[in-house]
């Protein structure tokens, strides 16, 4: 898995470097993995369950991204573990201690109808029949959903009153501040499955209304991401 992540990496990497050269800016690139493998369209993970599924569609808004002690930036980013996944930010300095962003977008925005860019409904990521989006979405099958085709879908979302499923995840890079020009974050899919609360497919293989168990599902979000490497 090692060598593959860090092809992935210097892949991506090139791309955004093409961006960011002679501006002042930094490379974030999120790293989606499961079951200790990169997440391949249609590939086979097992989760802490056992549970054997393949993933078909994994997307995520990344929002109001701060480095140290920065004001967060208005952009939002739609992550696509099968197209996009990374970004390049503005950076005033490289040197900092510290990447936080929020998983989702803020509220006002699920109030305001259907937008452009990265909130687009042609991204497949707005619900027409409850205002707002989604803000995070899986999709694949599973021998152990016994919901119709063996189908599993988390489309986590909700973002009013005791129904939001925005979480903000902070993550320090260093004991001390240094100077980096891009950061990889590891998203790791098995501390959705077993985090804060345990989620089973067999017991919750659809779960796409907004409420208590997508709620509790958001709660895992603060574990699922990590530094996975810096430069």
């Amino acid at each position: 898995m090692k060598n593959k992540i860090l092809f992935f990496m210097l892949i991506v990497t090139s791309s955004l470097s093409s961006i960011a050269d002679g501006q002042q800016q930094m490379n974030i690139v999120f790293v989606n993995t499961a079951d200790n493998k990169l997440i391949v369209h249609d590939s086979m993970y097992q989760n802490a369950w056992g549970e054997i599924y393949q993933i078909q569609k994994l997307k995520y808004y990344i929002s109001e991204v701060k480095l140290g002690t920065a004001l967060p930036g208005p952009e939002i980013y739609l992550i696509n573990a099968f197209g996009n996944a990374g970004f390049t930010i503005p950076a005033s300095t490289h040197t900092i201690d510290s990447i936080s962003f929020l998983i989702g977008v803020d509220s006002l925005y699920h109030v305001s109808g259907a937008q452009e860019g990265s909130l687009d409904p042609l991204n497949d990521m707005y619900w027409a029949w409850n205002s707002g989006y989604v803000t995070f979405k899986l999709e694949g099958i599973a021998e152990s959903s016994p919901a119709p085709l063996h189908k599993m879908e988390q489309h986590i979302g909700g973002f009013a009153g005791n129904q939001k499923t925005m979480r903000r995840i902070v993550l320090p890079l260093l004991n001390e501040p240094a100077t980096y020009d891009t950061i990889f974050i590891e998203m790791n899919l098995d501390k959705y499955w077993q985090g804060i609360h345990h989620i089973s497919i067999q017991q919750s293989p659809v779960l796409t209304l907004p409420g208590k168990e997508a709620v509790y599902a958001a709660d895992n979000f603060s574990g699922m991401f990590s530094i996975k490497r810096v430069y």
